[in-house]
């Protein structure tokens, strides 16, 4: 098995979490790779500073879902301040997995979402 499709991986992919597109978000955002064709959604809900709900549905890779999966559990309970600090590196501690350069945007690519969405 390749080693970028890790358990973690396969496991968030095939039942991916806060896969739900929230009624009443705070914050929204639609981001696309235009190379590969993956596309994610992210819905979040702020209280007092603070993400208190997440949701996404999307549709792409195994990486790309994942990732979107881990990272809307992740962010729940962070301030907007602490989202936008997190980088690259940190998802791939999040995934438990060394992903190769070319599909880096695949696991970015929802942490780009949210960070728009909490941007507008």
């Amino acid at each position: 098995m390749d080693e970028i499709y890790q358990e973690k991986i396969l496991e968030h992919y095939k039942n991916p979490k806060n896969n739900k597109l929230l009624i009443l978000p705070t914050h929204s955002a639609r981001e696309a790779n235009h190379v590969c064709g993956d596309i994610i959604e992210i819905h979040l809900r702020e209280e007092n500073g603070t993400i208190v709900e997440t949701g996404f549905k999307g549709k792409g890779c195994a990486l790309s879902i994942a990732s979107a999966s881990i990272i809307t559990e992740y962010i729940k309970g962070k301030t907007k301040e602490q989202i936008q600090n997190l980088q690259k590196d940190d998802i791939t501690e999040l995934l438990n997995s060394q992903v190769p350069k070319s599909r880096e945007e695949c696991i970015t690519l929802s942490l780009r979402a949210i960070k728009n969405a909490i941007n507008k």
